[in-house]
């Protein structure tokens, strides 16, 4: 289901139990709240009757599924903070038993280092699963087009109006993220209205507003590459702010250093950069890039760096250390 979609629903039906996934934070914090006035709004038993479980505590969240409400009316169950790559598949099993047995209204709000979805073609384990039992709700980042529409309403509550033209050069300078969004076309219309004016400019876009570049993996990489420590750690705290998920940050690291590994070998046979770039069916400028890099190090400490990252994809994977903590550490190791 899309946000669009569990709009709809809730103008007609709110109860019911649901799955919150996805990288937008800001729509699933919009939902939960209507769906908490929905439910519980100004019910003097709200106190009994909203049940909040903290830090993924599955014990905890079964048995208030089996709880009655206190003083009548009706009764909201959030779960937080559970890391579902960890969820056993027999614990999932029980999990979706209770909550497809569930006569409350559940939400399980979950971030993106929390739970794997996969893919649309190809779901995870975890969200087949839960997708039999709740109405699993995808967050996914809005695209540019939809997001101006959005940001021309917000604007339009604020008392400005932004050209479509202009919306779009907000997202481009700052990112579309909907949280910073938020708080930018508030700053640029208080700016405005404090002008004497209600159509915001270019000009106030650009005095007004702070640029936010959005970095990825591939920088972060590219950093650990260098060995510039500074760098690695703020990008790093950059993607941890905008909640990218630890598996696919190492994930990108570990294969560009399994990139450099092999062309580095490769280059030491004699093979031409052009016949490396079609045995690693990889793009022969990226390649070139990728050989520079190579070059610099030897074969022995692109293997230990290779070693490094397996080593932090298994503590990943296999226990139940911080998975941006793992990160972190791989930053000193490297």
């Amino acid at each position: 289901m899309t946000p669009s979609d569990l709009s709809k629903k809730l103008k007609t039906d709110p109860k019911g139990v649901y799955l919150f996934y996805g990288e937008e934070e800001y729509l699933k914090r919009r939902y939960l709240e209507q769906i908490r006035e929905k439910i519980i709004g100004d019910d003097p038993a709200a106190a009994f009757n909203h049940v909040k479980i903290m830090d993924g505590d599955l014990p905890a969240f079964s048995a208030e599924l089996d709880g009655l409400p206190l003083l009548g009316g009706e009764r909201l169950i959030e779960l937080w903070d559970t890391d579902f790559s960890k969820v056993s598949g027999d614990l999932l099993e029980s999990l979706c038993d209770l909550l497809a047995s569930s006569e409350d209204t559940v939400i399980i709000y979950t971030h993106p280092d929390e739970f794997p979805a996969g893919t649309a073609k190809k779901p995870s384990p975890q969200l087949a699963a839960l997708s039999k039992c709740t109405v699993a709700v995808d967050f996914e980042r809005q695209k540019p087009a939809a997001l101006a529409t959005w940001l021309n309403r917000h604007a339009t509550a604020q008392g400005c109006f932004i050209p479509p033209e202009l919306c779009r050069k907000l997202i481009d300078y700052c990112t579309a993220d909907m949280f910073i969004l938020a708080g930018e076309v508030e700053k640029i219309c208080a700016y405005v209205r404090a002008s004497g004016r209600d159509h915001v400019t270019e000009e106030d876009i650009l005095t007004v507003a702070s640029p936010s570049t959005v970095y990825g993996a591939f920088d972060f990489a590219n950093a650990l590459l260098d060995r510039d420590k500074a760098k690695a750690f703020v990008l790093l705290a950059d993607m941890i702010r905008r909640k990218e998920k630890p598996q696919d940050i190492l994930g990108t690291v570990s294969r560009m250093m399994s990139d450099l590994l092999m062309i580095r070998v490769l280059r030491d046979t004699g093979m031409s950069p052009k016949d490396m770039a079609a045995k690693l069916k990889m793009h022969e400028y990226v390649l070139s890039l990728r050989l520079q890099s190579a070059m610099k190090r030897s074969i022995e400490s692109l293997e230990q760096t290779a070693a490094l990252c397996r080593e932090a994809d298994r503590k990943i994977k296999s226990t139940r250390l911080n998975s941006y903590r793992v990160i972190e550490l791989l930053i000193l190791e490297l």
